[in-house]
């Protein structure tokens, strides 16, 4: 029975440990004594339940750090222009196995290599951004997950209009710096059309400007907040659940931990689809 941590992680990144203890197999072959290489890129840390559950599936097809499994891990500081170079750093210690679970982090990786499996777990429309020519047969080097429910956007919209009377001027944290965000941000800004909602989007690119766009937010503060899926801005939910709380402010996000920490409501993605190699 997985346990409520394992069941998160594999419901947000499409059971990345599972699905790459499988790639690893396929990928070099399964050798006794080997001692199996994979890099981890990400733009920014990610929660420790994801890894623990991404550690937990490898272990099921006997992969454990320490002994026949090295993880190199490449995080930044929430800074995506250090992905190209961290991408290439990766490649350069010719990992079995690259994944990631962000976009922009993906397509660095797809910059860097045309030779390495690369697994995504969970991004966004892998056609509608470039990382595979289709999901039936996408080519390539990359194969993996994808979370793709732009249903939500609306959704997400619609569940504040519920619980907010006489909502008007909603206001979206975003980070144009992920194409994922760039995707989503243009479903949200449909779906507000839609509901006859006037939308606003604050740009945030490194945690650094997080500080900046809450003190904009603070000057006009909208009827309500809503967070698009992107890792920087969820490494930041602490400061910005403070901010809607004490502001008094509606917000929705994708994750639960901003719900946890006080935030109206979450809502995660509800299909995940393959790409096969």
């Amino acid at each position: 029975m997985l346990d409520s941590k394992r069941r998160e992680f594999i419901a947000l990144v499409g059971g990345g440990g599972l699905l790459l203890a499988v790639k690893v197999k396929r990928a070099r072959g399964q050798l006794a004594g080997k001692t199996y290489r994979v890099g981890w890129l990400q733009p920014g840390p990610i929660p420790d339940p994801w890894v623990k559950g991404f550690r937990q599936g490898l272990q099921e097809f006997n992969y454990v750090e320490g002994k026949n499994l090295t993880v190199e891990y490449r995080w930044g500081d929430g800074n995506f222009d250090r992905l190209p170079a961290m991408a290439a750093e990766l490649v350069r210690l010719n990992p079995d196995v690259i994944i990631s679970v962000n976009t922009a982090a993906l397509l660095a990786l797809q910059k860097a290599t045309t030779t390495i499996p690369i697994v995504m777990l969970g991004t966004a429309d892998p056609v509608a951004v470039g990382l595979v020519r289709s999901l039936a047969r996408p080519g390539g080097n990359i194969t993996g997950m994808s979370v793709m429910a732009p249903e939500l956007s609306r959704k997400r919209l619609e569940l504040l209009k519920e619980a907010v009377p006489n909502l008007d001027r909603v206001t979206v944290l975003s980070n144009s710096g992920n194409p994922a965000v760039v995707l989503a941000l243009q479903e949200t800004q449909a779906a507000a059309q839609a509901l006859g909602l006037s939308l606003r989007s604050v740009d945030v690119r490194e945690p650094g400007e997080i500080d900046l766009a809450l003190s904009i937010l603070g000057r006009e503060p909208p009827d309500a907040l809503v967070l698009l899926v992107d890792t920087m801005i969820h490494s930041q939910h602490i400061p910005i659940i403070a901010f809607a709380i004490r502001h008094r402010l509606p917000t929705i996000s994708p994750f639960r931990e901003f719900a946890e920490a006080g935030g109206l409501n979450s809502t995660c993605e509800m299909s995940v689809r393959g790409s096969r190699s």
